[in-house]
């Protein structure tokens, strides 16, 4: 969800609560939904995160470094954990592999067992971050979306060479 929807949802209530002799709160709501239209673009988890860290600051009078106020102090269970180091070796490692996918020493069985130890090696977010660092912007749900996403990127690039290479 996106905050432009949040933005319409909102939006929706300001005539009702108008009509029902709340005038004020339906000004007070389309100056909400105004200053929302910023924001528009986030989603609406990147928009709480951003509220965080606002909240943050405001408390504090410093920004976070680390990530945001609220996810500090909620527990982080292990799925949310990410090894960023662990994610960057494993772009570059596959960064290069594509760059050389297309050259006839590099198989496809080469590209499944590089998928395999990133599989094997990162949790879901950790792949997460992988599909995006290798800008695979598609929407994933689970670690085997990510899988084939990635998979199919390297994939349609070695067929797309191979083919035009005729």
């Amino acid at each position: 969800m996106q905050v432009q929807q949040l933005i319409s949802f909102l939006s929706s209530l300001k005539e009702p609560i108008r009509l029902s002799g709340g005038a004020k709160v339906a000004n007070d709501l389309a100056d909400v939904c105004t200053n929302l239209e910023s924001f528009q673009e986030m989603s609406i988890e990147q928009f709480a995160d951003f509220l965080s860290i606002a909240a943050h600051y405001r408390q504090t009078g410093e920004i976070p470094t680390t990530p945001t106020a609220k996810k500090q102090a909620a527990p982080i269970s292990d799925s949310k954990i990410l090894d960023e180091q662990k994610v960057g070796q494993f772009a570059q490692q596959l960064t290069e592999l594509y760059e050389h996918v297309i050259e006839e020493s590099i198989s496809y069985g080469d590209i499944e067992q590089a998928l395999k130890a990133a599989d094997n090696s990162l949790n879901k977010d950790e792949l997460f971050a992988l599909a995006q660092e290798l800008n695979i912007e598609k929407s994933l749900k689970s670690k085997k979306d990510a899988i084939k996403a990635i998979k199919d990127r390297f994939f349609d690039r070695k067929q797309n060479f191979q083919r035009t290479a005729f």
